[in-house]
Parts: structure tokens; C-alpha cells; sequence
């Protein structure tokens, strides 16, 4: 069991009253701080970035347009995606599923608390994987600030979130 699974219990049950464009601002947010930790040393990887990229213009639309509904990508940008998700780069490889997580399949899928649990799960395997941890159990995760500081930022997104709702 990942640290992540242990401290995040209890917020994670809040998320099933967070309405749908409260979930995807979540989503998004942690996304883009997740892709600001990895992407910059992923100099190997532009096709990556450039997807990402293109995938988080869809998202920012979707937010402007009331994020009631993830934004549904064409077909050669949902193939990016996909290959961009199976990245070799230590972190992008998860980070590009979580970006995955955002999309929808129809034009009115709107994010559920079990898709927003998914993206924050996946961009905390996103650092994870970053940090490059040889012996993964929670004892070593919190050696890791990066780690303790997603644990903190999306416990705070989600409280705020679950504040208003």
C-alpha cells in the first residue's frame, strides 16, 4: 500500500459530493502541477510535451465552458495521447494516463469522483515514479518532500473543493 493510499482515505470519500466542474478544476489543477515537476526534465520526450500541450488546451476549454463536461479529443490526439502515456522517461508514462483520465468518450461525460480519484492517484505515481524510489513503502515515500507535498496540495484542493459544494 502506497503512503498516498493511507493519507488521502478520508479526503477522497469528500469527492463524491464535489460537483462535476469543481471535480474537473481538481483534476486539472493537479495535473498541470504534476507536469511542472516532470515535463521540464523530460528533454527527451518533446512528443510528449507536445501532446500534453494540445491535451491541456482541450481541458482549459472544457473549464471556460462551465467544466460540466471533459472535453472529448479528435482521434489522431487520442492515438498521441495513448502512445505519449506508454513514455519511457521516468513520471510521463503516468502522467499522460491522468491526462487520459480527463478526457471523456461523448460530449456530455461529466468527471465523477472515481475518475478524479484516478487522476490524483496516477499523477502521485507520476511523482513517484519521478523520484526514482528503489523500496517503495510508505516509511521511504515520506523521505520524499515531492511526495508529502502532493499529499498536501491535493488534500487541500479537494477540502476547498468539498468547502463549497
Amino acid at each position: 500500500m502506497l503512503l498516498w493510499d493511507l493519507e488521502m482515505k478520508d479526503d477522497l470519500a469528500l469527492l463524491a459530493d464535489v460537483p462535476a466542474s469543481h471535480l474537473l478544476d481538481i483534476a486539472v489543477t493537479e495535473v498541470e502541477r504534476t507536469a511542472a515537476i516532470i515535463l521540464p526534465d523530460a528533454s527527451r520526450d518533446a512528443e510528449a510535451r507536445e501532446v500534453y500541450q494540445r491535451c491541456l488546451t482541450a481541458l482549459h476549454q472544457a473549464q471556460a465552458a462551465g467544466g460540466a463536461a471533459m472535453p472529448v479529443l479528435d482521434d489522431e490526439l487520442q492515438e498521441e495521447l495513448f502512445e505519449a502515456s506508454e513514455s519511457s522517461q521516468w513520471g510521463v508514462g503516468p502522467l499522460m494516463a491522468a491526462v487520459d483520465q480527463c478526457v471523456g468518450e461523448e460530449p456530455s461525460t461529466p468527471m465523477d469522483s472515481q475518475c478524479a480519484t484516478e487522476v490524483l492517484g496516477l499523477c502521485y505515481q507520476a511523482v513517484m515514479e519521478y523520484q526514482q524510489i528503489d523500496d517503495i513503502t510508505p516509511d521511504t515515500e515520506r523521505q520524499y518532500p515531492a511526495l508529502l507535498d502532493t499529499i498536501s496540495t491535493q488534500q487541500s484542493l479537494i477540502r476547498t473543493a468539498a468547502s463549497r459544494a
